[in-house]
């Protein structure tokens, strides 16, 4: 649930093994990890959590959501079921390609736009699909064409 709002509803091994929706993804990749040796990543939700008595049009996720299209501001998508027994509340969930909790590694390597390796601790924007960019790098390019993933 986000604001209130169902976003993804399916048996609990489903969306966990498959996460359709961006808020889901976010949420998995917050579980902590029993092993210290575990490289493991975090999808961040950036910008402010919106007031529940002001809830943004369209999608409620919308304004922190990496993937958003213009669409998404202008028109809540109805929570529909895109495979069967997953509902997910998102207009793009068959087009987006989320990364799933064993996916998000904490791993340099070599940016898309300029070939250039990316450091450990280097300003970077990763990708879903895995792709990895120097965060001037994707201001250039704007999103992912293989993901969707907005910057």
């Amino acid at each position: 649930m986000y604001l209130g709002n169902i976003v993804e509803l399916a048996p609990s091994e489903d969306i966990i093994k498959n996460p359709m929706h961006p808020y889901t993804e976010a949420l998995l990749s917050a579980v902590p990890i029993p092993d210290p040796k575990a490289k493991h990543g975090r999808v961040e939700i950036r910008g402010e959590l919106p007031s529940p008595i002001d809830i943004p049009p369209g999608c409620y996720f919308h304004p922190r959501c990496f993937y958003r299209r213009g669409l998404c501001s202008e028109i809540k998508p109805p929570l529909r079921e895109v495979t069967p027994g997953h509902f997910v509340q998102c207009h793009f969930a068959e087009q987006i390609k989320t990364r799933k909790p064993d996916d998000i590694v904490l791993e340099s390597g070599t940016c898309v736009v300029c070939g250039k390796l990316v450091a450990k601790g280097t300003s970077s924007v990763q990708c879903n699909c895995p792709k990895i960019y120097h965060t001037d790098c994707a201001s250039q390019v704007k999103g992912c064409q293989v993901c969707m993933k907005w910057f």
